[in-house]
Order: C-alpha cells, then structure tokens, then sequence
C-alpha cells in the first residue's frame, strides 16, 4: 500500500507560548496562503489556546463559522 500524497497529511505549526497554530496540507499542493481565503481554501487548520485549554478540545477556528477569526491567526500569516 502506498500513502496518498494527495491527502492533507502534511503538518506545519506555529506556538508562542498560548496559542497552537497547524495547518495541514497535501504535500502535492504546498502553500504559502497570505490571506484567510487561502489559509482555509487549501488547509486543514487548527489554533488552540493552550492556557484556556491545554488538552486541545476546543478548536479556535470552529468559531470562524461564527464571525470573525482570531486576530492571532491573521497575525500570523503575515509574519516572515
């Protein structure tokens, strides 16, 4: 049996000190998404606030169905 390239297995995370950001996403379709469009366009993505909730039940981005994302998640797709 051979993996699936084409599923989004592929992690990348970010942590400063709260909060867990990870985006998963097909290693055949690597992005560098600059825009919340793109983030959720071509990702998988999790942010957790790990000092409200460090078993990581509760997924920030969940609520972006709701309103307005995290201001920590638009912070750090803009980061170099």
């Amino acid at each position: 049996m051979q993996p699936d390239f084409r599923l989004r297995g592929t992690i990348r995370s970010v942590f400063d000190g709260r909060y867990r950001f990870s985006r998963y996403f097909s290693p055949l379709e690597f992005n560098r998404p600059t825009t919340l469009e793109a983030l959720f366009a071509k990702n998988d993505v999790e942010v957790y606030d790990l000092a409200n909730d460090p078993g990581e039940m509760h997924n920030l981005t969940v609520d972006r169905k709701r309103g307005n994302p995290s201001k920590w998640i638009t912070k750090s797709l803009t980061k170099s």
